[in-house]
């Protein structure tokens, strides 16, 4: 018994600096430090084009599929339609709050640089139209806040939990159902567009529940040596491969490039078994959604301030970028940390309890 309680704690440990690492690379996906510095066609610009294209596009590829895996299996570890009216009252707490509040917050931060003196400091965005239809949408899709389609599809898939459950109560149909959803994507025949972001968010998740449904005590268990090595291997040779398909050395069709993502998800939890025991402190950890619920916004005012302050050459392209990544996690941990001892109930709301 002490045994399967120190193996889940090791578990959620792992969890939570999974989640931290996905989410510094939703940070890095979303930060645009590069687009406002000229391509002057010389070696500095070279070295800023690999910077962008390594940092935003080379590395970070299997971190929304991997969210989605993780939440499904989650969800799914000990379900049954019995459970479903508490598993929606908790996933209300920690999900639908905050998305509510967080998307009323961005929506009235896109008014406030929309139609105030503040404007002028936030030239090139695009102006918030205000009317009845743009501010439902700001409050309950993800109009002004992007980020959170994710959120949006999540709290979709968890209403219909129990459509889900009967897919993936038995291993071999819900995985027999991962496949030709798959299949279907070749077609670019999934979930309706715009409502979801991605029509793929459902196969990621389906791989979740089944493994939740049905492989939950490996998917707790700890990865061989011999993995890891693998799993690193596999993550190196990933970075490489994005970067030779961005530069269109190579042309594979995209839906290969969504198993590799999936490779890359496997790949990067069996990589943090190297160092989840040697994290001997984690409370940084909690502080994940307020990373993704906050990023894009600060990142975007950081990025245009040090835009105004350094020269706008592309010398200073990389400074920004580093300036930029630093300046925004450390704004996000001082705001959880006052405000967790300042308001607690406050700080609850805002990032779903965590």
């Amino acid at each position: 018994m002490n045994e399967i309680k120190e193996d889940m704690r090791y578990f959620w440990k792992k969890k939570d600096i999974t989640v931290y690492i996905l989410s510094l690379l939703i940070l890095l996906i979303h930060t645009n430090s590069f687009f406002n510095y000229p391509d002057t066609g010389n070696s500095i610009s070279a070295i800023n084009n690999f910077f962008e294209l390594f940092f935003i596009s080379c590395i970070t590829k299997f971190a929304v599929p991997m969210f989605f895996i993780i939440s499904g299996a989650l969800f799914f570890r000990n379900y049954d339609n019995s459970q479903y009216i508490r598993k929606i009252k908790t996933r209300t707490q920690s999900i639908v709050i905050p998305y509510l509040i967080w998307n009323t917050v961005w929506m009235l931060f896109a008014i406030v640089t929309s139609y105030t003196f503040i404007s002028r400091f936030f030239t090139g965005r695009e102006k918030f139209v205000l009317s009845l239809p743009n501010v439902l949408e700001g409050i309950f899709h993800y109009g002004c806040n992007l980020p959170f389609w994710f959120l949006f599809a999540l709290i979709v898939f968890i209403a219909v939990s129990p459509v889900i459950d009967l897919i993936v109560k038995n291993k071999y149909v819900g995985m027999t159902a991962v496949v030709v959803l798959f299949i279907l994507s070749i077609f670019d025949i999934g979930l309706p567009k715009p409502l979801f972001f991605s029509g793929n968010s459902i196969i990621y998740y389906l791989i979740g529940a089944v493994i939740g449904r049905h492989y939950f005590d490996r998917f707790t268990g700890r990865a061989s040596v011999k993995k890891r090595v693998v799993s690193v291997f596999i993550l190196i040779l990933s970075a490489a491969y994005y970067y030779i398909y961005n530069i269109n050395l190579i042309e594979i069709t995209p839906h290969l490039n969504n198993l590799w993502s999936l490779a890359c998800a496997y790949a990067l939890w069996n990589t943090v078994d190297i160092f989840t025991d040697k994290i001997k402190k984690h409370e940084f950890t909690k502080t994940s959604f307020l990373i993704f619920a906050m990023h894009l916004n600060i990142a975007a005012i950081i990025t245009k301030l040090v835009l105004i302050i350094l020269p706008a050459n592309e010398y200073f392209a990389i400074p920004n970028f580093i300036i930029t990544i630093a300046a925004t996690l450390v704004i996000i941990h001082l705001f959880a940390a006052v405000l967790r001892k300042l308001s607690p109930k406050v700080y609850c709301l805002l990032s779903g309890n965590r």
